[in-house]
């Protein structure tokens, strides 16, 4: 899975770094938006004492 907020930060640290690279995303890999954290952070909410324990990162 790959969060494109995270994938763009990671881009620009390289940038930042100078660091010439390439990087090849497998066409199949599935997106995580910050809508599916938010969701994921909600339904932990949503759950009170039966949560899981779940980071909020979508996944």
């Amino acid at each position: 899975m790959i969060s494109l907020e995270i994938l763009y930060k990671e881009i620009e640290t390289l940038k930042e770094l100078c660091i010439d690279s390439s990087i090849h995303l497998e066409p199949r890999c599935h997106v995580v938006l910050s809508l599916h954290a938010e969701l994921n952070r909600s339904s932990e909410n949503f759950k009170g004492d039966k949560k899981i324990g779940s980071v909020g990162k979508g996944v």
